[in-house]
């Protein structure tokens, strides 16, 4: 059988142009949610990191079921835009599924208030786009009868806490947990001696509720520059000094390094040979 050199060319460059696509789609396109679900690289990265991955998943292969969660928890003004726009006008909150996962659940946490359907979340953002997000917060505790002040006064404090430790609303809990965070509150400073006797056993939990949750969310993204209320550029966080690994899978890496290598090789056989001389393998 003989082979001439512009065929393997071909061939060569076929296998080559393969590989790269491979590359392309499996250590780039893919890679941030290949990150995000890999045990080991988000034990050794922080949660400003996983959110960086988690955006950049969003952008090139669309939501998934912690994805949508992450939206809320972290997403800003920008992100709330973007909700806003891709929510389906008649879809309900906590449709879990549907192609949208808890995306209709995110305006809860990003707004700290609860609108019954997409519909009616832009009608909202109609007239709340101009606000920034902390004024979005800080109206949704407004209607829960606690007017927040900055810096937080001690009633503030309380008031936050009580809501913590009884509301059955998760926006309000944590929003309420993240202003006290972002206000620089922490729980082993605070004089419960102080307080009423009537009032020490709830906000006692409430305290203890916040600190359990401050271990663990501290460094967090989605964090809230209260004091100037201008963080709403919605731009991804820088990431912090983390150990690097890139998730791997052995078999599919060794496929595109073979048909790379085998590519170049062909190639150079190609060329090593004048365009008209046939060779026998």
């Amino acid at each position: 059988m003989k082979i001439s050199a512009g065929s393997l060319r071909i061939a060569g460059s076929i296998l080559l142009i393969i590989a790269g696509i491979l590359a392309f789609f499996w250590h780039y396109w893919l890679l941030p949610l290949r990150r995000v679900n890999d045990p080991t690289w988000l034990a050794e990265h922080t949660a400003v990191a996983h959110w960086i991955e988690i955006q950049k998943q969003i952008h090139r292969t669309g939501i998934d079921h912690d994805s949508s969660i992450a939206i809320g928890r972290y997403g800003d003004k920008r992100w709330m835009e973007w909700v806003v726009k891709t929510l389906k006008p008649d879809l309900e909150p906590e449709s879990c599924g549907e192609g949208q996962m808890h995306l209709p659940d995110a305006p809860f946490k990003i707004t700290n208030q609860r609108l019954p359907d997409g519909a009616s979340w832009a009608a909202w953002w109609a007239t709340n786009k101009h606000k920034s997000q902390i004024e979005w917060i800080r109206d949704g505790f407004r209607q829960q009868g606690v007017e927040l002040q900055q810096p937080l006064s001690n009633n503030n404090t309380v008031d936050l806490l009580k809501l913590i430790a009884t509301t059955k609303q998760g926006h309000l809990e944590y929003n309420g947990k993240r202003w006290l965070r972002d206000s620089g509150f922490e729980p082993r400073e605070f004089d419960l001696a102080s307080l009423a006797n009537d009032e020490k056993e709830v906000v006692s939990k409430g305290v203890l509720t916040f600190q359990h949750w401050l271990n663990e969310h501290r460094h967090d993204p989605g964090r809230l520059s209260i004091e100037t209320d201008s963080r709403d550029d919605g731009q991804l966080e820088p990431e912090s000094p983390t150990k690097s690994s890139l998730p791997s899978n052995r078999p599919l890496d060794l496929c595109i390094v073979g048909l790379a290598a085998t590519g170049v090789m062909l190639l150079l056989r190609g060329l090593v040979r004048p365009p008209s001389s046939p060779i026998s393998p």
